[in-house]
């Protein structure tokens, strides 16, 4: 049986999460189910009235060709032991794909743990391109004042300069106030830094870093100009020495050492070709087959496309190259998702 969670089942989806990833800390556990998880994103599938496997699917939106679309974002995809290898999983995303149709949702996106992982999901129709490069970056080395830096800025200043650079960037997972929140509080939890360079009156630039045994790494920055950019890297080098910084940022399509990192499946055909068709003033007739979402079984009409067009079947793999590579510089991208 599948079911969306109830309260009942919060003890059982806990210690299942404990289970499958044991290397997650017990403050970060006590974080995520205090602050992210809500019954209404959980999908639990019971066998006996007992919880065997879960599934999480946070909202999110991401920037799609100048549009804001809904977007799920898989966690905690989890079986018993004793459990797996019966297809429980498998079956348990296919019902969560339609739920999300019925929802209005138009992707799920999520982060596989390693390349045994990316096959498994690809046999759900996940296609992984989001993608990001690392740079050491080129900067001049300056000085700056003590009153200029702010550590861990005040968290509704911090969202605001964040959101007005995030929402630029295209393909891009975007955050909301309360996920920006939750990050804080995660990123200070491994002992990461959020830093700021600010004037008398705004953020100037910021960025999220955290240090290992020989590098720093920086996985969002942004900055209204190269001083500004300048003196953060300086800072950031200030607060990690004898380290070298490592720049994760979004990176081009075609890129050849681009990093893959999150996958993505279609849930709403319709929604994303007629968003997509608008914006790139393309015509296209094809048949689509989706065999977990009824509804995108059909033929599909984008732009000023006439039945005398040739109509062609598309798998979904082709429909992401299309959306994804084909029509665009910017690789996908999305970062601080909790992974």
């Amino acid at each position: 049986m599948i079911r969306l969670a109830e309260d009942k089942d919060f003890q059982a989806i806990v210690d299942l999460w404990k289970i499958s990833f044991p290397l997650d800390s017990q403050e970060f556990i006590d974080l995520y189910f205090s602050k992210k998880y809500k019954n209404e994103y959980t999908l639990v599938y019971c066998v006996d009235n007992k919880v065997v496997s879960a599934v999480q699917l946070l909202p999110y939106n991401i920037t799609f060709y100048g549009e804001l679309l809904k977007c799920a974002y898989v966690s905690g995809a989890a079986t018993l032991p004793s459990f797996r290898g019966k297809g429980i999983m498998k079956t348990l995303l296919n019902h969560a794909f339609e739920y999300l149709y019925q929802q209005n949702f138009d992707f799920s996106i999520l982060i596989p743990q390693g390349e045994e992982l990316v096959k498994y999901y690809e046999q759900v129709r996940y296609e992984q391109i989001f993608a990001y490069e690392i740079k050491e970056p080129i900067f001049d080395i300056v000085k700056f004042s003590q009153n200029e830096i702010v550590i861990d800025p005040p968290i509704s200043e911090a969202y605001q300069f964040y959101r007005k650079w995030s929402v630029l960037r295209p393909l891009c997972v975007q955050k909301t106030f309360e996920d920006f929140c939750i990050i804080r509080a995660d990123y200070l939890l491994a002992n990461g830094k959020i830093c700021a360079i600010k004037s008398s009156t705004e953020i100037q630039a910021l960025c999220f870093c955290i240090g290992d045994d020989k590098n720093v790494i920086v996985k969002e920055l942004f900055c209204e100009s190269q001083t500004d950019y300048n003196k953060l890297l300086s800072v950031v080098l200030n607060l990690f020495p004898n380290k070298k910084i490592l720049l994760h940022q979004q990176t081009n399509v075609k890129n050849s050492q681009k990093i893959k990192q999150g996958m993505l499946r279609i849930i709403n055909v319709e929604n994303v070709i007629n968003n997509f068709g608008k914006k790139k003033k393309t015509s296209l007739n094809f048949q689509f087959e989706d065999p977990a979402i009824i509804a995108n079984n059909r033929v599909f009409c984008v732009g000023n496309s006439s039945k005398e067009m040739k109509i062609k079947k598309i798998q979904h793999k082709d429909l992401c190259c299309l959306l994804f590579e084909q029509e665009t510089e910017k690789a996908p991208f999305m970062s601080l998702m909790l992974d």
